[in-house]
C-alpha cells in the first residue's frame, strides 16, 4: 500500500533525449532491531525487458555523487545497488569513477549485501519493487552504507530502458548540474526500532554554493 503522505516523487532525465524524463515514486523506512533500511519504489515503464536501476549512496567523502567532467561520471568509490527487474538479479557494487563504471563488491574482496524482488502490474504498466540492505553492513571493502539513527548520506537513482532506448539519471537536460536526494534516518518510533526517512531533493550547486539557491523540490517527511 502506497502512503501519498510518506512518499516522494524523483525525477530522471533520459541522457540521449534529455527532455525526455521519468518519475520513480520512492517510499523508504527503516528497523533497527534488524539493522535493516527498506525502499519500496513504484516505475511507470511500458516495456518489459532489461530494465534495471541503480542506486547510488556518497559513501565517500572524498568525490563526489557525480564529477563534473565530460561524461558527468559517477564519483569513485560510492556504494551502488543495481537492481535487474526481467531477471530478478542484484549486484552490490562499488562506483569506479568513470562514466557509469562499477565493480562487483565480491571482486574487491567485499559481500554482497542486498536483497530485490519486483512484480509488473500489466494494468497500470508499472513495476512495484523492494530493495532491501542493512544500514551497516559493516563491509568496509565494498564501500557500504554504515548509518545510525541521526545519519545523512547523498544518493541517487539511475534506470534504464532499452524499450526505447533510455537512461534516466539526475543529470539536467541543461548538462550543468545533477540532482541529488538527501536521506536522513530519523528517531525511531516509540518503540524504539524503527521510523521513516526524511529525505530531501537537491541541485548539487545548493551544496557547493549555498543552501538558499537553486534548491529545487520540496523537503518532504517519510
Amino acid at each position: 500500500m502506497w502512503d501519498s503522505v510518506k512518499v516522494i516523487d524523483v525525477t530522471l532525465y533520459n541522457v540521449y533525449e534529455p527532455y525526455d524524463t521519468i518519475t520513480i515514486s520512492l517510499l523508504s523506512s527503516f528497523n533497527l532491531s534488524d539493522n535493516m533500511l527498506y525502499f519500496n519504489l513504484l516505475i511507470p515503464d511500458s516495456s518489459q525487458e532489461n530494465d534495471h536501476i541503480d542506486i547510488s549512496f556518497r559513501t565517500s567523502q572524498d568525490d563526489f555523487l557525480y564529477k563534473e567532467d565530460d561524461q558527468w561520471s559517477l564519483g569513485f568509490d560510492h556504494d551502488m545497488k543495481v537492481c535487474n527487474f526481467e531477471y530478478q538479479t542484484y549486484y552490490d557494487c562499488i562506483t569506479e569513477g568513470w562514466g557509469f563504471g562499477r565493480r562487483f563488491d565480491d571482486t574487491n574482496s567485499g559481500t554482497t549485501d542486498l536483497a530485490f524482488s519486483s512484480i509488473y502490474e500489466y494494468a497500470n504498466s508499472r513495476y512495484l519493487a523492494n530493495i532491501t540492505t542493512p544500514l551497516d553492513s559493516g563491509d568496509t571493502n565494498g564501500h557500504d552504507i554504515a548509518l545510525t539513527a541521526g545519519s545523512s548520506i547523498e544518493f541517487c537513482i539511475c534506470y534504464y530502458d532499452p524499450i526505447p532506448y533510455s537512461y534516466y539519471t539526475p543529470i539536467t537536460p541543461d548538462e550543468t548540474d545533477y540532482e541529488y536526494c538527501i536521506l536522513h534516518i530519523g528517531a525511531p518510533d516509540p518503540i524504539g526500532t524503527s521510523g521513516f526517512f526524511v529525505i530531501s531533493c537537491l541541485l548539487s550547486s545548493t551544496i557547493i554554493l549555498s543552501y538558499n539557491i537553486r534548491r529545487r523540490k520540496i523537503k518532504t517527511k517519510l
